[in-house]
């Protein structure tokens, strides 16, 4: 009996040797220069527990356990180049090693491109290498111990799948046939084991075949194009699997339609969110800004996958490392003044047209580079001393004739009738600037004014017919989103010869703490202003409410700060109008606190790790009972304070935590009503007024009426109750809202 069983462990082990050495020759394809030997003996050590398990012994379990624990140092020494001696030792060192192997590979896996080179982070490869151990301890386990060879071919496939949707095999047909053979004569083996023939297993052999020749032939095509038949990176989930573009460079003014499923375009990685310029229009047409039609480009050398842009500004250098994942666009995305481009541009075109910098062919999913820029720092007191340099613009088209605008230095002006149809934007803007004796009062009045003057709204009513879009909007509706303000403001600035022009590209983005990067939507496309003054370049302002500039004399900065003497003289804005949006900021102070506490406590714990797993063991289940509570009073006291607009929107955001905690957390990229409709589809509850009361206090022009904030809260307590006793019980167990912060409501 003994002899039969053994057989049994015998020909299972065969057959589960066989599937995990195609999953190891496949996954050695990961890797430019194979690491053979480390690939092979991680696969075998990742069976040794369900051999030494599956044995006709008594001690065959304890052996396996042992055996598991063992395999799992030695898999990890292997992976992580770290020996097995200073594991067993619990050296700190190697151990914190081996810690970093997720969160480091996960964080390259993003950047680093397949098949992996000696210069890639060692974490990518590490990590790898165990999901492989561990789909190689799955297959075996399944096969040897569970007996099992339906599940341990599913594991084995989906492996397979993975690697070469990854990288697609250098020979698609051959590769798929060696698959086929493979899974074969294992499910031969495990029919032998059982002394019966194939049964289920062998009624799905042929299923198994089919699956693993179209995966072969849809990761890579019959021929050596480069890509196969149907190329991973063009996968879409849009009807018609269409590609998303990047950014239209159109100011119509109309009203934004936003498409039904957001999309993230870009992700980027950096110590500072900016907002990612893509153009600049300098050329208004007499209903809009435009490009500049056939400007030349300056060419710019592509050598060794380098763009460096000439000239060098000064100011803070902030580092960019964008990819592309949803977007096609010949423009790059930079925040700032870009100093240098590294990417794959090897056998592209670049070129600088203006601002903006053109590379064909152009990127697309998959695709990313890293961008070397500065950011000015431009203060109020600074920017007062300096004057403008020139015209606006040499000419101004109005709709009605073409006007030669005076520079601001000349101090001559126009006559408001002058402009055409723009006269009345003309008397509007004297009137916003009258008395400025510096261009700088001039734009931080004028942005001011739009701030503080102007309602926010995706959906404004359409100008009468005849009317210029940017008449209506600042005479008439005085509703619009950023492209009307932005357009107001730069044509304002420029009918009093001041150099202005509209830049356009998408705003940070949201900031996932989690992966330590900022999601770019196709929802974060933004407008804003740029102002050219000597000594400094083109500087951004915004004149969008709830955006910001990285500009500390922008009034839409929360740097933004007035010496007492301007202040007196109140010849300038002498109060920013902030942003309400500062998720992004607070989520990433709160990551970078996390972050140091983490590395002090990995720098505390010496030479002895096991005395710090032992401490967190015995303290993390109490503080997870204990603190979590404590942390959610806090947060919500902390809500109830501050003015009506703090307190209307910390409302908000307490509904949006306690739907998270109920697995309900809301897209961040939806609107206020969407995200009403979606509680009361999903919840039954009517949350329509705590989100009208926040979208109301963030995007008006003027503070909240007083009892807003209270008004708020009562309804918010009127939700909760509306909520199930189970539902409620349940959330006030869960941690969702302490580990996401959700997005801010509209």
């Amino acid at each position: 009996m003994r002899r039969a069983e053994a057989r049994d462990v015998l020909l299972a082990t065969a057959a589960a040797g066989a599937l995990v050495g195609l999953l190891a020759g496949a996954w050695a394809g990961l890797w430019a220069g194979a690491p053979a030997g480390r690939i092979a003996a991680v696969a075998a050590l990742a069976m040794v527990p369900a051999v030494l398990r599956a044995l006709p012994v008594r001690a065959a379990p304890a052996l396996g356990g042992v055996a598991a624990a063992l395999a799992a140092v030695l898999a990890l020494a292997v992976a992580a180049h770290v020996s097995v001696g200073s594991l067993l030792r619990f050296d700190g060192g190697a151990w914190r090693t081996v810690a970093r192997v997720l969160p480091d590979g996960l964080r390259a896996a993003d950047r680093t491109p397949l098949p992996i080179d000696q210069g890639a982070p060692p974490a990518l490869g590490a990590l790898l290498i165990a999901v492989l151990a561990a789909a190689a301890a799955l297959v075996a386990w399944q096969l040897v111990v569970r007996r099992r060879p339906l599940a341990a071919l599913v594991a084995a496939g989906i492996g397979l799948a993975y690697r070469w949707t990854l990288v697609p095999p250098a020979r698609p047909v051959l590769s798929g046939v060696l698959a086929l053979v493979v899974v074969l004569a294992a499910l031969a083996l495990a029919a032998r084991r059982d002394r019966q023939p194939a049964a289920g297993a062998g009624r799905a052999a042929p299923l198994v075949a089919t699956v693993v020749i179209v995966a072969a032939l849809l990761g890579a095509g019959l021929g050596s194009g480069g890509s196969g038949w149907w190329d991973w990176r063009s996968w879409s989930l849009e009807p018609g699997g269409t590609r998303i573009a990047a950014l239209s460079l159109d100011q119509r003014y109309g009203r934004l339609d936003w498409p039904a499923k957001p999309t993230v375009l870009l992700r980027v990685r950096t110590d500072r969110g900016l907002p990612l310029r893509a153009a600049v229009l300098e050329r208004f047409d007499g209903l809009a800004f435009a490009p500049e039609l056939g400007a030349a480009g300056e060419p710019l050398a592509t050598g060794g996958g380098r763009i460096r842009l000439p000239g060098t500004p000064s100011g803070e250098v902030v580092r960019e490392d964008v990819q592309i994942v949803g977007a096609q666009s010949d423009l790059l995305f930079a925040g700032g003044r870009p100093l240098t481009v590294d990417g794959p541009f090897d056998g592209r075109r670049a070129e600088r047209v203006g601002e903006s910098i053109r590379v064909d062919p152009g990127l697309g999913p998959g695709d990313s580079y890293e961008v070397s820029t500065t950011v000015p720092g431009a203060t109020p007191a600074a920017l007062e001393r300096a004057s403008v340099a020139g015209a606006a613009d040499e000419t101004l088209a109005t709709g009605t004739g073409v006007l030669d605008v005076p520079a601001w230095s000349t101090g001559r002006r126009l006559p408001a009738s002058s402009f055409g149809p723009y006269a009345g934007v003309a008397e509007l803007s004297r009137r916003v600037i009258a008395g400025a004796r510096t261009p700088y009062e001039a734009v931080n009045r004028t942005e001011s004014f739009l701030r503080q003057r102007y309602e926010y709204d995706e959906t404004p009513p359409l100008p009468p017919p005849g009317t210029p879009p940017l008449v209506d909007f600042l005479l008439g509706s005085q509703r619009g989103f950023c492209q009307q303000f932005a357009g107001a403001m730069a044509l304002m600035l420029r009918m009093n010869g001041i150099p202005a022009r509209v830049a356009v590209g998408f705003t940070p983005g949201r900031f996932d703490a989690s992966a330590d990067r900022w999601d770019v939507l196709d929802r974060d496309a933004h407008s804003w202003v740029e102002v050219r003054f000597d000594g400094f370049g083109w500087l951004p302002f915004d004149p969008t409410p709830g955006r910001s500039a990285p500009n500390p004399a922008s009034v839409s900065s929360t740097s933004y700060r007035l010496p007492p003497l301007q202040i007196n003289q109140g010849s300038l804005s002498p109060q920013a109008v902030k942003p309400v949006s500062t998720a992004g900021t607070q989520s990433r102070d709160l990551a970078r606190d996390r972050d140091a506490a983490a590395a002090a406590a990995r720098g505390g714990s010496g030479d002895r790790p096991w005395l710090a797993l032992l401490a967190l063991a015995l303290v993390l289940p109490a503080l997870a009972l204990l603190v979590a509570p404590s942390v959610k009073l806090v947060r919500r006291a902390r809500r109830r304070r501050g003015d009506e607009r703090a307190r209307t929107l910390g409302a908000a955001l307490e509904l949006e935590s306690l739907l998270a905690d109920l697995g309900r957390a809301p897209d961040p990229s939806l609107t206020a009503e969407e995200r009403a409709m979606r509680v009361r589809r999903e919840l039954g509850v009517d949350a329509a007024a705590v989100y009208r009361l926040a979208a109301a206090a963030r995007y008006a022009p003027r503070p909240p009426a007083r009892g807003t904030g209270a008004l708020a809260w009562r309804e918010l307590a009127r939700v909760r109750r509306s909520i199930a006793l189970r539902r409620r019980m349940a959330a006030s167990l869960r941690l969702t809202s302490l580990r996401h912060r959700p997005g801010e409501p509209g």
